[in-house]
């Protein structure tokens, strides 16, 4: 897989209406290159937010994990399994290259993330301590520094908030325009 190093605007077709997220290439290029390869697959074509998780500061929105079962239901040749990952991956707001394989824990480094995991931003779910899931994601509606550096944050709502306020289990991806 080539990695891409540039900002791109995605649009994702819900079932709710169209929301346009930026994509961080510049500074997580492994992540973003990973999701736009499983986009170009249509692997999260007509795929459910399966999990809304409310906590007392944000709500968490998350789609895109496959089992066979769900594959075979939704007629999807990729039958991916949670257990495939890829490394966790961090920018930093002074560093070209972003760190792999190892989550932030240090309060001074932490200062120096970039992105925050805040409003509107995508991430990929875990898959152990120091990797990520290559198909889960999940969107963060409020702004949550407990999780700054524990999340590969690979991109940012740019258009469309209002509909992904509004999802709710088992609304639908569509599709995704590039």
């Amino acid at each position: 897989m080539e990695c891409s190093k540039t900002i791109q605007i995605i649009t994702l077709v819900t079932s709710k209406g169209n929301i346009d997220i930026k994509l961080f290439g510049d500074k997580n290029p492994l992540t973003v290159s990973n999701f736009l390869e499983n986009i170009k697959k249509g692997i999260y074509e007509n795929k459910s937010f399966y999990k809304i998780i409310n906590y007392p500061t944000t709500k968490i929105i998350q789609t895109g994990k496959f089992s066979n079962n769900e594959s075979l239901k939704n007629d999807n040749p990729y039958k991916l399994t949670s257990t495939q990952n890829i490394p966790l991956e961090i920018a930093f707001k002074e560093s070209s290259e972003p760190l792999y394989n190892k989550q932030v824990i240090d309060p001074i480094k932490l200062k120096n993330l970039r992105p925050l995991l805040g409003k509107g931003y995508l991430a990929m779910v875990k898959v152990g301590k120091n990797s990520s899931s290559s198909t889960e994601f999940f969107f963060i509606i409020n702004r949550n520094s407990e999780f700054n550096g524990r999340y590969s944050i690979f991109g940012e709502v740019v258009n469309g908030f209002e509909i992904l306020n509004k999802l709710e289990k088992k609304d639908k991806i569509l599709k995704i325009n590039l």
